[in-house]
């Protein structure tokens, strides 16, 4: 049998859920870096790099350097990065 909520959904015990993360905490916020920065990072990187010897983690190095913060939560999204531009060079050579 069907009942109706007696009051409208809400977050879990009426907490804010914070939209952001602490740039003390050694993550981006807000105002850090997009998707689209990292991958603008990376083609500009990508210019001054053999991309027949460089690896995935001097690149995240080099990028954690440019953006003076800890880029591990972000691993996932540079690695896609780093295949896109890859292949876009690869494309390019043909």
């Amino acid at each position: 049998m069907y009942q109706p909520f007696s009051w409208p959904p809400t977050n879990h015990l009426d907490v804010t859920i914070p939209t952001t993360r602490s740039a003390a905490a050694g993550e981006f916020n807000a105002s850090g870096s997009s998707d689209a920065e990292i991958d603008r990072a990376v083609q500009a990187l990508f210019h001054d790099v053999d991309s027949n010897t460089v690896t995935k983690r001097k690149i995240r190095r080099k990028l954690e350097g440019q953006f003076g913060v800890n880029l591990a939560s972000r691993k996932a999204t540079i690695n896609a990065a780093i295949g896109r531009e890859l292949l876009r060079r690869a494309s390019i050579d043909m």
